[in-house]
């Protein structure tokens, strides 16, 4: 058991009216304007440079539309990271851990995962950005006010367990590091604070503040209206969107997440074309 210790592209010269000599005999006046030192029909004519601005900004309305299917198969490890907030260790289901027949006991409840599960409205969750409001290790440890010492040993049980599996791989710590809760992790579960377990455990593509989290199915179903009372700011988002294009929307979905995104951050942004530039790189 582990001992925890807690521009224009034309001619840029500028057209001069004919000169006149000193000895021509002025014209008979007439109701026709007199013509500048560019005629009118030219000054409209000119190509204009590329535009680099967005044709909407942050000081328009955002019209928003209900935002298509993201995928064609919404199931996958593909896909996977779109639905995460937290890391799989963290945020997975599984009802043989090791953690979960700890509190099995401690609470004399076999039925307890089970029965935990299906407490919940799944239809909830692309909502939920409190650690307490989806299944998770933390939540069944908290709201079950389950003591430490029931979660050392189960973690550390499940952390031996791991590592035994994993040593006769080569890249075994690697996995072992992806499944199992290290001995510095459990002491940060074991602080019972969101703010600090999301700060560790949260996966790079989800957006945390404090001690709520937004996953990329969040950012894509909410409004910019919503990103603005969370306190998510454009730099946020700009920093996500090659992780954001790495998930294989349709075309559709591709489409009105980018003009949303767009909108937000207050440049064009097209994720097909980010996901094709990094492809090639």
């Amino acid at each position: 058991m582990i001992a925890l210790t807690l521009s224009a592209c034309g001619n840029n010269s500028t057209l001069q009216a004919p000169q006149t000599s000193e000895t021509t005999q002025p014209q008979e006046q007439t109701s026709t304007p007199p013509q500048t030192s560019e005629p009118q029909s030219r000054q409209t004519t000119q190509p204009m440079p590329p535009q680099t601005i967005p044709t909407t900004t942050q000081n328009d309305t955002f019209e928003d539309e209900p935002m298509p299917e993201p995928f064609e198969y919404s199931g996958g490890d593909e896909n996977i990271r779109f639905y995460q907030r937290c890391v799989l260790k963290l945020e997975g289901f599984d009802s043989r851990s090791f953690l979960d027949a700890e509190i099995f006991e401690y609470l004399g409840n076999d039925d307890f995962t089970q029965k935990w599960y299906e407490s919940y409205d799944n239809s909830w969750w692309p909502n939920a950005t409190s650690l307490m409001d989806f299944p998770n290790k933390f939540e069944r440890i908290v709201a079950n006010n389950i003591p430490d010492d029931v979660v050392i040993k189960g973690l550390s049980e499940e952390y031996e367990f791991y590592a035994e599996g994993y040593k006769k791989f080569e890249n075994g710590h690697i996995n072992l590091a992806i499944s199992a809760f290290s001995e510095e992790e459990i002491k940060i579960l074991l602080t019972r604070d969101e703010a600090t377990v999301l700060a560790h455990f949260a996966t790079e593509e989800a957006i945390v503040i404090g001690d709520r989290v937004y996953s990329p199915e969040w950012v894509y179903y909410h409004t910019p209206d919503d990103y603005a009372k969370a306190g998510i700011t454009s730099k946020m988002i700009e920093q996500r969107l090659d992780l954001y294009a790495k998930l294989r929307f349709t075309q559709e979905a591709d489409t009105a997440f980018s003009r949303k995104l767009s909108w937000y951050i207050g440049e064009d942004v097209s994720l097909r074309e980010i996901r094709a530039k990094n492809h090639s790189e």
